[in-house]
């Protein structure tokens, strides 16, 4: 049986997850969730770590990159996410891109802002 694996072409995404309100640190047990819920999405993904600024304090933070030909999935994955961790937003980038999945988002719409090319056979 072979598993999945990532696609030889596809879109480069990152995903900016941060700290649980009023916490400011994303402990263990947030880490884990991350990425165990990031691998049920993509077979292979990219982390770091940073320090972010968000509404006037500053927060650990989680850069999560993937490609994908599924770019709908990391727009579920940032909503999946944002649940979970009960955030304000996930941010979700594409070449320079930055927008936000917020509780009310309209994924749909969030990617068509980024009008994404037809990708080579």
């Amino acid at each position: 049986m072979s598993k999945p694996s990532a696609p030889s072409i596809g879109f480069h995404f990152r995903l900016y997850v941060g700290a649980p309100p009023g916490s400011g640190k994303l402990g263990v047990t947030e880490r884990f969730e991350i990425f165990q819920r990031v691998a049920c999405y993509f077979p292979g993904f990219f982390s770091y770590e940073g320090q972010g600024f968000f509404e006037g304090d500053w927060e650990d933070c989680l850069c999560v990159e993937v490609a994908t030909i599924k770019p709908m999935d990391l727009l579920e994955l940032a909503r999946d996410l944002r649940e979970a961790l009960n955030l304000v937003a996930v941010g979700v980038s594409w070449s320079g891109i930055y927008q936000r999945v917020l509780a009310d988002s309209d994924l749909d719409e969030i990617l068509g802002r980024w009008k994404l090319p037809e990708l080579p056979a």
